[in-house]
């Protein structure tokens, strides 16, 4: 660590990259002197890319293989380069047996004290209320409403120009109907018009993300050699797939128009022949059979004479199971005719892959330029410190000249210095121009590289999928077939059965429904004989009414007429015994109308 320290004092350190790479020496320098020390290699997970820092690979690559030549690393213009993890497998798998790749750069105990600092530091936030996205109605949403939807979420605040960029998002959504945007959509667009805020009020992010590779999976805007490359194999694509189509549907109907000839001819050699009870059985090939086939793990299925047949006019078939089944036939044809075209698509990519091969031994090339780029590198720093031991010279050398006075001959060192000085500075100038341009060519050619290696493992990925999805509705489609030919053969049976259980099923409902017409008749008489008992009860009640009426208007006038009698009582005898007499009338009567009553 002193050696390296007074090394430090000495050197004129014109950037942070510098003073890290002292850091760094000062660190393997400690792990040398113990040989059991375990060398650590930071792995960076980016979604799906892997990737680890060159100068850590290295530098632990030299620590555990010290007999070995050791590797160099030069980050250019202050920035680390990178190495893919499946490169750092492929070429240095031998060497990378010892090295740490899980070693965690922080002990528990630090990891538990700035995980209670960062909760103390987001609790006032974190118990803020939040305003979350509402959900849109079955008719979407418009530009007004995304601009009504960040009002009320608060960014309108922050960001004032957000509006103008609300309607560039929305512009993403203009192929689709307001009624036909979800929440989700709204959520796409917000995030939109967020970036772009971001992007504008921050430039450097835009060049951090495509430095990240992270650009690309920023689909709403990529950055501009992004939305570049993207365009130009955008454009690519489609050509080959309009010319493959085009291939495709004239080879297609060639074949098509010479079996229907050949068909032609067949039914009129069919008309003369006798016709027999057991047909001879004939596999009628798919046309696309006759054509290339690029795909031979896949078997074309043969279908009989006996499935294609037309039925007879005494078999009862159902006329959907055989519209289903044709249907299913031309469906099958037209995946064997899609598959087909993948087979020469997947073709090509294999030459635009055999290509690729040939940009990756461009790559190791490029690696020779970058091992130059480092010699010239290394004769720049040699250059830098002769042009400052010249500069320390130059004050020494002025510093003496105020002392001493002025000489010619010190004169003279001074101009020699000072041309040395220029041809020095010209040549580092030179240097760094060629460095600069050389890092440049060396980055454009990764960057081409790195971009055809992605989008030829999308691709691969995509057509992968589509073949097997296409495999997977081709076996679905043979499976539908044969359904289809046994419900045909089930129908009829089916439809025969159904017959007869409808014809019984008729025989007992029409027994069914005369036992109810012989009952309802009977219901009906009865129902006649009930009303004609019940007018009579009606009568017989209204009479009973009247009866009781007068009842009570008789029993009104005896009262009154036994009162009157009470009252004369006092006059004769013989009157007494008329009255009496009377009264017993009365009540002889009265209780004969008791009696005619209770009758």
């Amino acid at each position: 660590m002193p050696s390296f320290y007074q090394n430090l004092k000495k050197e004129v350190l014109y950037c942070k990259q510098d003073f890290l790479f002292y850091l760094q020496s000062c660190v393997y320098e400690e792990l040398e002197k113990d040989k059991n020390a375990t060398a650590v290699v930071r792995i960076f997970d980016n979604g799906g890319l892997k990737f680890v820092m060159e100068s850590e690979l290295f530098a632990a690559i030299n620590l555990k293989n010290p007999d070995k030549k050791p590797l160099e690393c030069i980050d250019i213009e202050g920035h680390y380069r990178t190495i893919e993890y499946k490169h750092v497998l492929e070429r240095y798998r031998e060497k990378i047996t010892e090295i740490d790749k899980y070693r965690y750069f922080i002990n528990l105990k630090l990891f538990q004290k700035l995980r209670e600092e960062l909760a103390k530091f987001w609790k006032p936030i974190e118990d803020r209320p939040v305003k979350k996205v509402r959900n849109v109605g079955p008719q979407g949403f418009t530009v007004e409403d995304l601009i009504k939807e960040l009002k009320y979420l608060g960014y309108t605040k922050i960001f004032p120009e957000i509006n103008a960029n609300a309607r560039a998002t929305y512009a993403i959504f203009l192929p689709l109907k307001p009624s036909e945007l979800k929440t989700c959509d709204l959520f796409s667009a917000i995030h939109g018009a967020l970036t772009f805020v971001l992007t504008k009020r921050y430039p450097c992010l835009t060049e951090f993300m495509y430095r990240q590779k992270v650009c690309l999976h920023n689909r709403t805007k990529p950055c501009e050699p992004c939305s570049y490359a993207i365009k130009e194999a955008e454009a690519r694509i489609e050509a080959e797939i309009k010319a493959e189509s085009e291939q495709a549907s004239s080879t297609v109907n060639a074949t098509t128009s010479g079996d229907d000839a050949e068909k032609e001819e067949d039914s009129k050699e069919s008309k003369h022949e006798s016709v027999t009870n057991e047909a001879p059985e004939k596999t009628i090939n798919n046309p696309v059979e006759a054509e290339t086939n690029p795909l031979p793990a896949i078997s074309e299925p043969e279908v009989s004479e006996h499935d294609t047949a037309l039925p007879d006019s005494n078999t009862h078939i159902c006329e959907k199971c055989m519209e289903t089944s044709n249907e299913g036939r031309e469906e099958v044809t037209e995946t064997y005719r899609k598959m087909r075209i993948l087979g020469e698509t997947v073709k090509e990519k294999d030459a635009e892959l055999e290509k690729l091969n040939v940009y990756e031994e461009k790559s190791k090339k490029s690696d020779e330029t970058e091992k130059n780029t480092k010699g010239l590198e290394k004769e720049a720093e040699e250059w830098k410190m002769k042009y400052l031991k010249i500069l320390e010279e130059n004050v020494k050398m002025g510093n003496i000249l105020k002392s001493t006075g002025s000489s010619k001959t010190l004169e003279r060192q001074v101009k020699e210095k000072d041309e040395q000085l220029k041809k020095v500075q010209k040549a580092l100038e030179e240097k760094e121009q060629k460095c600069e341009e050389l890092g440049k060519t060396i980055k454009e050619k990764n960057k081409e590289i790195h971009d055809l290696s992605e989008f030829l493992n999308r691709k691969k990925e995509e057509f992968k999928a589509t073949i097997n999805r296409l495999l997977q509705q081709l076996v679905d489609k043979d499976k539908q077939i044969g359904e289809l030919e046994n419900a045909r053969t089930n129908a009829e049976t089916s439809q025969l059965e159904a017959v007869e259980k409808l014809k019984e099923a008729c025989f007992k409902l029409e027994k069914k429904v005369n036992v109810g017409l012989d009952q309802m008749k009977i219901k009906n008489s009865k129902i006649q004989e009930l009303e004609l008992k019940n007018a009579k009860l009606t009568e017989e009640n209204q009479e009973i009414e009247e009866l009781t009426k007068q009842h009570a208007m008789v029993t009104k006038e005896n009262k009154k007429e036994i009162e009157q009698l009470k009252r004369n009582a006092s006059i004769s005898v013989e009157e007494i015994k008329k009255l009496t007499a009377r009264i017993a009338e009365k009540e002889g009567a009265e209780n004969l109308l008791k009696r005619s009553n209770k009758g």
